[in-house]
């Protein structure tokens, strides 16, 4: 149970992190990730466990928390670096999905698009890139 809480727990506070900045990329121990450049790219799906979204006001309710904790779950149980828990805010909705870091930008915008991303993270800019369709 212990490992339940400190997951639990983590997943409280990447959503608090997510309201107070915006939004970020969290390695499974909650920690920020930590790459110096290279570009995020999404990789849930909404109805598959894998993406959510909630109003802002109520991000932090029982069901906000419980699916952040299934998305460090599934983080931890891949067991692969590049593998992380994005969120992000927009519209006054809180956004949490999948992600995945890749070095190369060619390729994460051609991945970005077959998954029919609308943007991806460009970590070392700090801003989205739009993909076109």
């Amino acid at each position: 149970m212990a490992n339940m809480d400190r997951i639990i727990g983590t997943a409280a506070s990447i959503l608090a992190s997510t309201v107070r900045d915006g939004g970020g990329s969290f390695a499974p121990d909650g920690t920020a990730a930590d790459r110096p450049g290279g570009f995020f790219v999404g990789m849930g799906t909404p109805g598959d466990g894998g993406a959510f979204t909630y109003p802002l006001d109520a991000v932090g309710t029982g069901a906000g928390i419980a699916d952040a904790a299934a998305l460090i779950m599934w983080a931890f149980g891949a067991q692969d670096p590049d593998l992380y828990v994005g969120t992000w805010v927009d519209h006054g909705m809180v956004h949490l999905e999948h992600s995945r870091w890749y070095a190369d930008r060619v390729e994460a915008e051609s991945i970005g698009r077959a998954r029919g991303e609308i943007a991806i993270w460009d970590v070392a800019r700090g801003r989205e890139i739009v993909l076109g369709r």
